[in-house]
């Protein structure tokens, strides 16, 4: 039997610009779709925390939102949440895109990091989409990013297809504290089943709605109820700021939202192996109003 000393457990947080592939990582490390992956900036909003345990050790990932220019309190919040989520964690992953240049912001990021800032703090890199550019880029950017953090490792990765995934999992296996476990064995994630389910419905209309109305829509679930046979009954609710995006939402004949809930409902029931029931109501929120509501089912 194993006992407390000898086990190892520890937190890595992913701080990186938007779509940057950390949310791809996540699942990746994990084994299991568990956070948002669009092509949309800002996809993830809240800290998703993902858990890998494998012998006597156990990490726990934080995929945090993206980090990019503040231009209003809703992506103040955001941020602020990323920053939060560094707050102390055993290691840091500091991840970039290969094809893409460094933002003012994410430039700004790099000097709360230095070294002068928390030394004590194991920070790697993981350059992302490396088969993307010549091998001549990467090792710039390599050298570029390590003359200004101290970084301890660096990893050159493709999380979409797993190219060095797998030595990166190992490394950071390695460089857990002694520790007992903080979740049982097979839990692989944090989130609530509630708010698992409100992230799946968030992703189909992100993936479904092709303007930036996915940024001022917020999802709850507002009901959950096992049923006798085994199913699961779902209500949710999509709030919308404008009128005229709740009509976009609904599509002709309410059609865009039927397909955004048979999206969800087959993705929630092959990740919880049962049959599920799924409702949704798209309403206009402003401030404590609510008014006029539709449901599909």
């Amino acid at each position: 039997m194993t006992t407390k000393s000898s086990k190892r457990c520890g937190t890595v947080a992913i701080l990186g610009e938007t779509n940057v592939g950390k949310s791809t990582l996540l699942n990746f490390l994990v084994g299991s779709k568990i956070s948002i992956v669009t092509h949309k900036i800002n996809t993830t909003r809240r800290r998703v925390r993902g858990i890998v345990t494998e012998g006597a050790c156990q990490l726990i990932i934080i995929d945090t939102p993206g980090i990019f220019q503040k231009n209003n309190a809703f992506d103040k919040s955001i941020l602020n949440s990323a920053w939060a989520a560094t707050s102390g964690v055993d290691l840091l992953i500091v991840m970039v895109d290969a094809k893409r240049t460094l933002s003012t912001s994410f430039k700004a990021l790099f000097n709360d990091l230095s070294p002068s800032e928390d030394s004590s703090l194991n920070k790697l890199l993981v350059i992302n989409k490396i088969d993307k550019v010549e091998k001549s880029r990467l090792l710039s950017l390599s050298e570029e990013l390590n003359s200004v953090i101290d970084f301890s490792s660096t990893f050159m990765i493709s999380a979409k297809k797993g190219f060095g995934v797998k030595s990166l999992r190992n490394s950071l296996l390695q460089k857990l504290p002694e520790k007992d476990w903080i979740f049982p064995q097979n839990q692989r994630h944090s989130l609530s089943k509630e708010l698992f389910a409100a992230d799946c419905t968030l992703e189909s209309l992100m993936l479904r709605i092709h303007q930036e109305i996915p940024y001022l829509v917020t999802v709850e679930t507002n009901s959950w109820e096992e049923l006798s046979d085994g199913s699961v009954r779902i209500g949710q609710t999509i709030y919308v700021k404008r009128d005229g995006h709740r009509g976009i939402i609904l599509g002709p004949k309410g059609s865009t939202i039927k397909e955004i809930s048979q999206t969800t409902r087959l993705e929630l029931a092959n990740f919880f192996a049962r049959k599920v029931h799924l409702f949704i109501e798209v309403k206009l929120k402003k401030k404590s109003d609510i008014i006029e509501v539709y449901q599909e089912g």
